[in-house]
């Protein structure tokens, strides 16, 4: 409902402006002193314009009150405007008539045509946020309205007939009077204060609303000292009686007055649109190029056909004019298009960054060495000032896959049925693809030719820049990883030196618990038995010593064959766990694969499958389950029971010393260690009991000399 009230008032303004041109014309030439002082064509123009800028607002922010204004003063002003041709027309046809339509639409023209200016002081209030300064502001909007009803009061006082072809007073009575000059005053005074509350608003104004502000207080400023100095010289020229009506001076001050009147909601426009206020941008963009495009092919064929008509002497209104001036106009704006394209932008979006000072601009910012963020952010903002887009992308894509992306925005826009068209053009360096740069512009424009060559430009002379941050991000990361790296080796190296004490300390206990106590009183029985031979007695029985010395070196055998069995570098990995899983209570069920079964292994892959399989035997709940086998060059130990996650902890920095990959899942442990060929020097025994020297690195724990081994 609310769109077609207000497009219907456009039509309105529409239909009424050119009737009032169809009237004037009829009466007066259009270009005559008589029709300037009517309001054509500087207000007829701008009740048009000002109207559809009032809607287009009015559209996209219902609640703005700029949008209304424009939009409900205008199209009154465009009612009157044409209600007074049509009673200047009358006039004009029978001078002393009686009441009827003609003094009907004076009168209506005199009540209408002047609701657009009463509203202009509301408007510069106002603008171009919809909100005033502060409250201390609302008196003079009080005094703005309140000169708009002395306005309409001083009309409906005033009979038809009271009122000349102008819409001026014949007759007053003492109310009119009053009301009238109270009107001029009040106007006066709105429009200075309007103007005034402008220059406080560009006083503490910055960046884009003091852009905004610059275009609305020019013609406020006009508007205003034009009104003041033709009230000001009626004035004075009225009471030294040397003022004419209609002369050179009321012309030339009306002529500044209503270029003021008219250039306000124009110039208001321009500010919404080259500033995107209320984003109405694009439809603005493609009137002006219609606008342009339609005067200049009008001028072109008047200027022919009035020109071979004159030559040909001939009408000017003839065929072979009108064809020749059809033809000479078609010829003559292709190569000016680019031209007209040109200002409808330079009009419509404000002064863009110029090619060759974005490049500069660019060109500056980047030989800094700006962090890849930085540097993103730069380039978007290049690119989107440019370009004038709403918004711009740039993203750089790392070596790993993953990118980093930072985006330039022109300020908030309000929410649109079409998303926004998005062009991307590709960062290219040496060959590859370094990173792309994305510009969203509003639905309906599309970037030229000229405009892309400038955005490919742009990624041109970013990529160098893309590259070295791109190296940088790449260094940054290695350097991250390794750190990251480095405190797992500190981790690693202490957990190794936790596990080699706790290794110690458990032997330790073992031996004080299973080894010395049978061995306790051997040193003072055999001194005993020694005093018993050197005294002559009878020989003791060295029986039960024998036997207790023998259990604790089988106990100490034990001992140091779960730190690093003999089986297992004698006979090899398969062996040393069947010998462990048959000491494990309950005895653990190995699987061995046949093929692994008679290889042999480097010391190191042997040991740490041993040392696996000793702490998964050492820490199951149940029964153990060991698999072993060989695929693809992978030597891969499963141990499964219940609450072996303690012993993948314990073991999983020496799988890792040996290349391999530790894999907990629920249950089970799964080990693969990377095999080659068994290495000779690993298999040769320097002692039939004990542990090879190499062997030797890789155990917990100190391990027993060969000639303990042999004796026992």
């Amino acid at each position: 409902m609310r769109g077609r009230l207000v497009w219907g008032l456009v039509a309105l303004a529409a239909v009424c402006a050119v009737g009032q041109t169809a009237v004037v014309a009829s009466v007066q030439p259009l270009l005559s002193r008589r029709a300037l002082l009517d309001g054509w064509p500087f207000v007829t123009v701008a009740t048009v314009a000002g109207t559809y800028l009032g809607a287009l607002i009015v559209t996209r922010r219902p609640a703005h009150p700029v949008g209304w204004i424009l939009c409900l003063g205008q199209a009154a002003t465009s009612v009157g405007l044409l209600a007074s041709a049509v009673g200047a027309r009358a006039a004009a046809a029978d001078p002393v008539r009686p009441a009827d339509a003609g003094h009907l639409a004076t009168w209506v023209g005199a009540l209408l045509g002047n609701v657009g200016l009463a509203l202009i002081p509301a408007l510069c209030l106002l603008a171009p946020d919809g909100h005033l300064l502060s409250r201390r502001w609302r008196p003079v909007l009080a005094l703005a309205l309140a000169g708009l009803g002395l306005h309409l009061a001083a009309i409906v006082t005033t009979a038809p007939t009271d009122l000349d072809a102008a819409g001026r007073h014949l007759r007053e009575n003492p109310v009119t009077a009053v009301l009238a000059n109270g009107w001029t005053l009040v106007l006066l005074l709105s429009l200075l204060a309007g103007a005034g509350s402008l220059a406080v608003r560009l006083h503490g104004a910055g960046g884009e609303a003091r852009a905004q502000l610059l275009w609305v207080i020019a013609p406020a400023a006009v508007l205003a000292a034009g009104a003041v100095a033709l009230v000001g010289t009626q004035l004075v020229m009225s009471t030294r009686g040397t003022w004419v009506p209609g002369g050179t001076a009321e012309t030339l001050l009306y002529a500044v007055f209503f270029l003021g009147w008219a250039g306000l909601p124009v110039c208001a426009g321009i500010a919404v649109v080259r500033h995107r206020l209320f984003d109405i941008d694009v439809v603005v963009s493609r009137a002006v190029v219609l606008a342009l495009t339609t005067g200049f092919v009008a001028a072109t064929y008047v200027a022919v056909v009035v020109l071979i008509g004159g030559l040909l002497g001939r009408p000017a209104g003839g065929f072979w004019p009108s064809v020749a001036g059809t033809a000479v106009a078609a010829l003559a704006f292709q190569p000016l298009r680019r031209r007209v394209l040109r200002i409808a932008d330079r009009l419509t979006y404000g002064r863009r960054a110029p090619a060759y000072e974005a490049l500069a601009d660019l060109g500056a910012r980047l030989p800094r060495g700006p962090a890849p963020r930085e540097l993103l952010s730069v380039t978007a903002a290049a690119a989107g000032t440019a370009l004038a887009a709403d918004r711009a992308t740039a993203v750089l894509d790392l070596a790993d896959g993953q990118s980093v992306a930072e985006e330039w925005s022109a300020g908030a826009h309000p929410r649109r049925r079409l998303p926004p068209a998005e062009t991307t053009v590709p960062v290219r360096g040496q060959g590859e693809v370094l990173g792309r740069v994305t510009i969203a512009v509003p639905p309906g424009r599309d970037l030229r030719p000229g405009e892309r060559r400038l955005l490919e430009d742009l990624a041109d002379q970013a990529a160098p820049a893309f590259r070295n941050a791109r190296l940088e991000a790449e260094l940054a990361a290695s350097v991250t990883a390794l750190d990251r790296r480095t405190r797992e080796l500190a981790r690693s190296r202490q957990r190794l030196i936790a596990g080699r004490d706790a290794e110690r300390v458990r032997l330790e206990r073992a031996v004080s618990a299973d080894v010395l106590p049978g061995l306790a009183d051997l040193p003072q029985r055999l001194r005993a038995a020694a005093g018993t031979l050197r005294s002559g007695g009878e020989v003791p029985d060295l029986e039960p010593l024998i036997a207790r010395t023998t259990d604790a070196l089988e106990q100490l055998r034990e001992l140091s064959h779960g730190v690093f069995p003999v089986q297992l570098s004698r006979s090899g990995l398969a062996p040393a766990l069947r010998s462990l899983a048959a000491r494990t209570d309950p005895p653990a069920l190995l699987e061995v694969d046949p093929d692994v079964g008679g290889r042999r292994y480097p010391a190191a892959v042997e040991t740490t499958l041993y040392l696996c399989a000793r702490e998964a035997a050492r820490v199951a709940a149940g029964r153990l389950v060991v698999r072993l086998a060989e695929r693809q060059g992978v030597l891969a130990l499963e141990l499964r029971a219940g609450h072996l996650a303690g012993a993948a902890a314990e073991v999983a920095d020496r799988v890792e010393a040996v290349g391999g990959s530790l894999v907990v899942a629920g249950g089970a442990v799964r080990v693969s260690v990377p095999v080659g060929q068994p290495d000779a020097c690993d298999q040769q025994v320097t002692s039939r009991s004990g542990p090879n020297s190499r062997l030797g690195t890789y155990a917990a724990a100190p391990q027993p000399s060969s000639s303990t081994s042999s004796s026992s």
